[in-house]
């Protein structure tokens, strides 16, 4: 965390962004805002920039084009199992894909029950008497605690729990300026904040920082702010004609220089 002192005379300043009030839309998540006002680091001050709060809906499907198929092979060929996008509980997600292998080939609408598990919360399909069905991938597997299976069965258990909701949490991130951030993998992002998704589907989620995530950039002007929203897998989000807003709080500082000494032994 870098700390704020204030030596220098720069003030601070907060920027005040609405995805409705952005010069250029590329998406529902991906906005471009031109700071008419130039900000700028004067003589060797840094710009330090934190995510302070925002204000976002959740109105974004956790199925979607990024998490929607299911692939199998019914015995005799492959088949890929589209859903719908949408926003779905446990429930209605097991329903649709019950009524989805119903009604694919090879199945008959007796058969086939897709099921939830109360006691281990996991989703069990059972392909019916005489018939067969394996796991081959799909992008949605994984939520549904599904994973790859080698062999034909009648019936298939997911390993994991269903987790359906979907991403813990949104990216904040920059197209236009590095923050010079790693992620998990020890490799450089551009995120200058995570929002925890912790508002039900149809509510607003209010984020305020509150440990002091201070940012230094690798520019020492701003001449625009190219944000992109995007979910844990780093996928954009489609907020479905919501806006958001967003405020930046940005400090100067100045640019520390070390002298480090060799020690002689």
């Amino acid at each position: 965390m870098v700390k704020i002192d204030a030596d220098t005379i720069q003030p601070s300043l907060f920027i005040n962004l609405n995805s409705d009030e952005a010069d250029i839309s590329i998406s529902s998540s991906n906005k471009i805002f031109r700071v008419n006002n130039l900000i700028e680091a004067l003589d060797t001050n840094q710009i330090v920039m934190t995510l302070w709060d925002s204000i976002i809906p959740n109105s974004f499907y956790n199925v979607n084009q990024y998490y929607n198929t299911v692939l199998y092979n019914n015995g005799s060929a492959d088949k890929t199992l589209t859903i719908p996008d949408g926003y779905y509980d446990s429930d209605l997600i097991v329903s649709t894909i019950q009524t989805l292998l119903r009604n694919s080939d090879n199945y008959n609408t007796s058969n086939v029950v897709v099921s939830l598990s109360d006691l281990t919360n996991k989703v069990t399909i059972d392909s019916g008497s005489g018939n067969t069905i394996k796991i081959t991938g799909g992008t949605l597997i994984k939520r549904l605690g599904m994973v790859i299976t080698t062999t034909d069965t009648q019936t298939v258990t997911g390993s994991n729990s269903i987790n359906i909701v979907g991403s813990p949490y949104l990216n904040v991130k920059f197209n236009n300026i590095s923050t010079n951030n790693l992620d998990s993998h020890g490799h450089r992002n551009d995120i200058l904040g995570c929002i925890p998704i912790d508002e039900s589907f149809g509510s607003w989620i209010h984020y305020h920082d509150s440990g002091g995530r201070h940012n230094i950039l690798s520019t020492n002007f701003i001449s625009n702010l190219h944000i992109e929203i995007t979910d844990s897998n780093n996928n954009p989000v489609d907020f479905n004609g919501l806006a958001w807003k967003l405020t930046l709080s940005i400090h100067f500082i100045k640019k520390r220089t070390h002298d480090f000494k060799r020690i002689e032994f």
